[in-house]
C-alpha cells in the first residue's frame, strides 16, 4: 500500500451469512467507498443506540454529532460531490433523524406516523449535512488562498490548464 492509501477505517460485520470487510482508503477519490462505509458502519451499528428509549433527545443529538458526523464529513472539504451523493447523504441523515426523534402520535386520531423531512430539519434545528459539506469546503478555499504561491494546492485552484484536449477518444493500448 502506498501512503496515499492508508487504511483510515477497517470495519468488519457479518450481514446475510456474509462477512463483508469494508476499506476506506485517505484519498478524496474514494467517495463511494466512503458512503458505503457510512450506511453500513454507522447507520447499521449506531441506529440502534439512537434509537433507543432510554436515551434522552438531546444526548441522542449530541452523539449523532460527535460519532457519525465526524465519520461522514471526514476530508469532505476535497469531495467533488454530485447529485447522487448528496442525494443519498440527506437520506442517511433523513434516515438518523427519524431514529433519533421516534414516530410521532397524532392527536386527533391516536394513530403513530413517521415524522416527514420538513418536520425532521425543524425538529433538529441545524444545517443539513450537505450544507456542512459545502461550508466546510468554502472554508478549506480560504485556507489555500492565503497559502503561498509555490504550493501546489493553491496552483491547482487558482491555475489555468494550458493546450489543447485531443478531440477523440484516446487510443487503445
Amino acid at each position: 500500500m502506498t501512503p496515499a492509501q492508508t487504511p483510515v477505517c477497517l470495519h468488519r460485520m457479518q450481514a446475510d451469512s456474509r462477512t463483508k470487510y469494508l476499506l476506506r482508503f485517505h484519498s478524496p477519490a474514494r467517495t463511494e467507498t466512503l458512503l458505503v462505509l457510512v450506511f453500513h458502519c454507522v447507520a447499521n451499528k449506531e441506529l440502534n443506540l439512537l434509537s433507543s428509549s432510554l436515551l434522552s433527545t438531546n444526548l441522542k443529538i449530541k452523539i449523532y454529532r460527535t460519532i457519525s458526523l465526524p465519520l461522514v464529513l471526514y476530508e469532505c472539504e476535497t469531495w467533488s460531490l454530485t447529485l447522487r451523493e448528496g442525494r443519498r447523504l440527506r437520506v442517511f441523515e433523513n434516515r438518523v433523524l427519524k431514529r433519533i426523534f421516534g414516530p410521532k402520535r397524532n392527536e386527533v386520531t391516536g394513530e403513530w406516523r413517521k415524522l416527514h423531512n420538513e418536520e425532521l430539519n425543524d425538529l433538529y434545528c441545524s444545517p443539513s449535512i450537505v450544507r456542512m459539506i459545502k461550508s466546510r469546503r468554502m472554508r478549506w478555499a480560504g485556507h489555500v488562498v492565503r497559502m503561498g504561491e509555490r504550493r501546489g494546492v493553491y496552483r491547482v485552484l487558482v491555475g489555468k490548464p494550458e493546450g489543447k484536449r485531443p478531440l477523440r477518444r484516446p487510443r487503445r493500448r
